[in-house]
């Protein structure tokens, strides 16, 4: 039961692999070429969304809950 559903993850991990290829036209390239692009293509990713992160962490630490009060107007 369990291999069936690593089957079918598998299957379904490696068509959105190819969608990948397809759309970024990556199954023009020799596989090391493709590696290459992929981890540059992470790694500016990575690069790009960390600080976001982090900064959004800040916020959120930032605030505390004694901090936090309702304030209504008329």
């Amino acid at each position: 039961m369990a291999g069936m559903a690593l089957a079918r993850a598998w299957k379904q991990m490696s068509w959105f692999y190819y969608q990948y290829l397809l759309v970024t036209a990556l199954y023009m390239l020799e596989p090391w070429e493709r590696t290459v692009f992929s981890i540059l293509l992470t790694g500016l990713q990575a690069s790009w969304e960390s600080p976001a992160c982090i900064s959004c962490l800040d916020g959120v630490l930032a605030v505390s809950p004694g901090d936090m009060k309702l304030e209504l107007h008329d």
